[in-house]
C-alpha cells in the first residue's frame, strides 16, 4: 500500500501581488469566505467622541458617514468637524443626476479638508451592468435620460459629477499617511 504524502498547511490568499489588488477565489462564496476569514479578524472598540469635542493639533479626526440617503435635510452644521470625512455609500436614494448634485453641493459646503467618497449600492447610476440591461426603469430612472445627461455636461460616468470630493472605486488614496480603499 503507497500512501500519498500532502502537507496540512494551505498557502494562504495574498490580498495584494506586486501593487494589485486580487481577487480572492471564495468571492462567488461569501459565506464560506466570511466564515473562514472571521476567525482571524482583530476587533477593537473605540469610544465615539462627542458630537463638539474640540480637534487636537497633534490628531487627526475621521468623520465616518454612510446612508445619509439623500441630504436635503441635513445642514452641514450637524456634521461633526474633523479632518478627513468618508462617506461610505448609500448617499442617495437611487443615485440620479440631481441626488447626485445635490450630495456633490451638500459636500462643498463642508469644511473637512479632505472628503472621501464610495458609492453604496443606492447609487444605481454608478453602476454601468444597471445600462446594460434595463434595470434603471424598475427605480423611475431612464438609461437614456442618464447618458444624455452624461453626454450634454461631457462626463463619462455619474461619479464624475462628485467635483467636491476623492471618489473611491476600486481604488485607494492616501491621507496623512493612511491608505484607505473603496470599492462600492
Amino acid at each position: 500500500m503507497q500512501t500519498k504524502m500532502t502537507s496540512s498547511k494551505t498557502k494562504a490568499f495574498q490580498p495584494i501581488i506586486n501593487g494589485k489588488i486580487q481577487i480572492h477565489p471564495k468571492t462567488d462564496r461569501t459565506t464560506k469566505l466570511w466564515n473562514e476569514l472571521k476567525v482571524k479578524q482583530v476587533m477593537e472598540g473605540v469610544t465615539p467622541l462627542k458630537l463638539h469635542t474640540p480637534m487636537s493639533e497633534d490628531n487627526v479626526r475621521f468623520v465616518c458617514l454612510s446612508d445619509t440617503h439623500n441630504v436635503s435635510g441635513v445642514t452641514p452644521a450637524i456634521v461633526p468637524d474633523g479632518d478627513v470625512l468618508l462617506h461610505a455609500g448609500d448617499f442617495s436614494q437611487f443615485g440620479g443626476p440631481c441626488e447626485v448634485e445635490e450630495f456633490n453641493a451638500f459636500l462643498g459646503k463642508l469644511p473637512h479638508k479632505h472628503k472621501i467618497v464610495i458609492a453604496g449600492n443606492h447609487e444605481l447610476t454608478f453602476d454601468p451592468t444597471f445600462f446594460r440591461d434595463n434595470s434603471l426603469r424598475r427605480f423611475g430612472l431612464n438609461a437614456g435620460d442618464i447618458q444624455k445627461y452624461k453626454g450634454d455636461r461631457k462626463i463619462s460616468r455619474m461619479a464624475d459629477v462628485l467635483t467636491n470630493c476623492t471618489y473611491l472605486e476600486d481604488s485607494e488614496t492616501t491621507v496623512y499617511g493612511i491608505r484607505i480603499y473603496g470599492s462600492p
